[in-house]
C-alpha cells in the first residue's frame, strides 16, 4: 500500500470509520484529514518518549517535568480503576490542566532562552513538541474523561510485531488466504492476551461505538 493519504483512501479502511469511532496513532498527521470522519487520540507512550528525548537532547527540565505529570496521573486513574470509577471528576482535571499549563509556559520560557542554540542546525525538535502538546492536547489527554480509553497503542504494536517479523523474512504471505489465516492467529492472540481489551481486536464489528489502537508499522 502506498503511503501517505493516497494510499489510505485506496485501502479503504479509515474512510468508513464513522464520527462515534476513536482512533488512536502516533501522531499520524494524515489521520486528521477532513476525509476522516473518526475521532483522533493521540499515544500517550510515544508522547513520554518524546519527551525524555528532548530532555536527553536539551537539558530543559520542562519535559522531565511533563513526563512525570503524566505517569503519575496515569498511576492516579490506575488508582480510581480499581475503585471502579469510570472517570476523573472536574476538579481533578481541571488541577490537571492547570498543571500542563504551567508546564509549557515554563517549556516556552526554556525554550525561547536557550533557541539561538537550538536553531543553529535547523528547526528545533523541542519548538516542534511545545507547539504538538499545546495543539493536540485534547487528543492526548482524552483519557482523563473516559476511562475506557487506553492512554497507549502498545497492545496494537505488541500484535501486529509477528506480521511485520514475517513480512522482513519471507517478504509477502503466498495468498490473501495465507495472510487472512496469520491474520486470525494474531487476533486470537490478542483477545487472549488481556481480556480487558478486546475491543480492540473487534474490528468495529459492533457499532455504534468502539474504539481502534493504530501501530506506527507501516508499509
Amino acid at each position: 500500500m502506498e503511503k501517505g493519504l493516497k494510499g489510505l483512501l485506496e485501502d479503504n479502511v479509515l474512510p468508513l470509520l464513522t464520527g462515534d469511532t476513536k482512533v488512536m496513532h502516533d501522531h499520524n498527521t494524515v489521520n486528521y484529514n477532513p476525509a476522516f470522519h473518526f475521532q483522533n487520540l493521540e499515544c500517550g507512550q510515544h508522547l513520554e518518549r518524546d519527551l525524555q528525548k528532548n530532555a536527553d537532547d536539551t537539558g530543559h527540565q520542562w519535559s522531565l517535568d511533563l513526563k512525570e505529570h503524566v505517569a503519575s496521573t496515569i498511576h492516579d486513574r490506575n488508582v480510581a480503576e480499581q475503585a471502579e470509577k469510570s472517570c476523573f471528576d472536574t476538579d481533578y482535571i481541571a488541577a490537571f490542566n492547570t498543571r500542563l499549563d504551567e508546564i509549557l509556559q515554563h517549556g516556552r520560557q526554556e525554550y525561547e532562552a536557550d533557541k539561538e542554540r537550538l536553531e543553529k542546525y535547523g528547526a528545533s525538535f523541542e519548538r516542534a513538541l511545545l507547539n504538538r502538546v499545546e495543539k493536540y492536547r485534547g487528543n492526548y489527554f482524552a483519557w482523563l474523561e473516559d476511562f475506557s480509553l487506553l492512554t497507549t497503542n502498545n497492545l496494537s504494536e505488541r500484535s501486529l510485531r509477528p506480521v511485520k517479523s514475517k513480512m522482513k523474512i519471507a517478504g509477502q504471505f503466498e495468498s490473501e488466504e495465507t495472510a487472512q489465516y496469520y491474520a486470525k492467529a494474531i487476533h486470537t492472540r490478542s483477545k487472549n492476551y488481556s481480556r480487558k481489551h478486546e475491543k480492540i481486536t473487534d474490528g468495529c464489528t459492533n457499532p455504534p461505538e468502539c474504539s481502534i489502537y493504530l501501530s506506527s508499522y507501516r508499509e
